[in-house]
């Protein structure tokens, strides 16, 4: 009778394993980084080649403590941003030079304008 208990629990448990190797497999497919699932994601890097554009404002920021930071987080929100330069006039929210390099295949000249208007109090487009 010993060794019929012994088959029993053999028995009762391989499901068990076979539960737990499943349940690995999902879970490590489950985990698996977005990229290979669906392409690249949001901060994929963008290839140097990439056509990109530059447009430069006078602004007047909204007055406060990192009117600047707060303006760059706003506009860096759109991923048509490359990049945003200022001038080395930081000790205030008025009169603030700003170079915004864009990528010119995902956003145009009217739509960075359009955010920019969106973030600062008063604009004037510069000549490049």
């Amino acid at each position: 009778m010993h060794s019929l208990a012994r088959g029993v629990e053999r028995v009762a448990l391989a499901p068990c394993i076979g539960f737990a190797l499943a349940a690995i497999f999902v879970g490590a497919t489950a985990c698996a980084p977005a990229s290979t699932l669906a392409g690249p994601g949001p901060d994929a890097p963008v290839p140097p080649d990439a056509p990109r554009a530059t447009v430069s404002y006078r602004l007047d920021l909204e007055p406060g403590n990192a009117c600047e930071q707060h303006f760059d987080l706003a506009l860096y929100a759109d991923r048509g941003i490359d990049l945003i330069r200022w001038d080395e006039n930081s000790d205030s929210c008025r009169g603030r030079v700003v170079y915004i390099r864009y990528l010119s295949q995902k956003l145009d000249v009217r739509a960075v304008r359009a955010l920019v208007d969106a973030h600062a109090v008063q604009v004037q487009e510069l000549s490049p």
